[in-house]
């Protein structure tokens, strides 16, 4: 008896919980800013895991040693995957551009890790944010994946829930970007293909709003649709041309480009950052 009390205990403390899996290039005062609204609004047993892609070691170092501050894995990801043929009609140029280099991380990430996982994995881009209280398993009741479709049909692997007990043939799901019908698909695009091929999959689309801040924010129409007053608050100081994205109304917010892949100047990221930081220590603080 005593020894089948101990299994059960043991059994009960290595369950399976839900992984979220982020990465980081550059810029790990995300990691605390994510770290920090996780632990404020999300209602699930869960692991927060970091998958480090610096290409510089200072950098590298850098993000290990805010994993290490918060408690929290950090992986390193190989950098040779970067050097590989990618897909045979994406021409060798565009080997390093960022969706090749995003693609290569997540699909990376899932086939070392997140297949192999009896559980729900949440994809999370490394600038995008969870600001309400929220509940990963109520969400995605029901669900095998759940995300956002963009471009012509494919699912954004910056916010995709993915639940590996019960996706079929989850091995086969594919966020390569390239061509899908010789047509041109940006990162996830691939993912078309994993929906074409397992039409009982159960496939749950979120709403996204992308939103130009400033002093015109339709505080009415966003308070309607479910947005708080630090939200509103947050879109009035955004100055014009400043645009952040929003997704399941204002569930989870999208700082958009926070790697710098569109080479923005550091005064736009350092406003736009001092912004965003503050809105959040008003969530924190609330």
């Amino acid at each position: 008896m005593r020894i089948l009390l101990v299994l059960l205990l043991l059994s009960s403390l290595t369950q399976a919980k839900i992984l979220i899996f982020t990465y980081a290039y550059n810029r790990p005062d995300f990691i605390e800013i994510q770290h920090n609204l996780f632990q404020k609004f999300l209602n699930d047993d869960y692991e927060f895991v970091v998958f480090n892609d610096a290409s510089n070691g200072a950098l590298v170092q850098s993000i290990d040693q805010m994993c290490g501050r918060l408690g929290l894995r950090s992986i390193r990801i190989p950098q040779e995957i970067h050097n590989r043929p990618y897909l045979k009609r994406w021409p060798r140029e565009n080997f390093h551009n960022p969706s090749v280099r995003n693609c290569n991380v997540v699909q990376y990430s899932l086939n070392e890790y997140g297949f192999a996982h009896d559980d729900v994995v949440w994809l999370v881009d490394s600038d995008l944010f969870l600001m309400k209280e929220f509940s990963i398993r109520d969400y995605l009741k029901g669900y095998d994946l759940v995300g956002s479709k963009i471009g012509w049909g494919w699912l954004w692997i910056g916010c995709l829930f993915l639940d590996m007990r019960s996706m079929p043939n989850k091995k086969t799901f594919n966020v390569n970007c390239g061509r899908v019908d010789d047509k041109p698909v940006d990162a996830g695009g691939h993912t078309i293909l994993y929906m074409r091929n397992n039409p009982d999959a159960a496939v749950k689309l979120m709403a996204g709003y992308h939103y130009v801040g400033g002093p015109l924010t339709d505080v009415v129409r966003l308070t309607a649709a479910g947005f708080n007053q630090y939200d509103t608050q947050f879109l009035a100081q955004l100055p014009t041309g400043i645009n952040i994205e929003y997704l399941e109304s204002g569930l989870f917010l999208h700082y958009r480009g926070g790697t710098n892949w569109d080479n923005k100047s550091g005064a736009y990221h350092h406003q736009k950052t001092s912004l965003l930081q503050g809105y959040v220590n008003q969530l924190l603080q609330s």
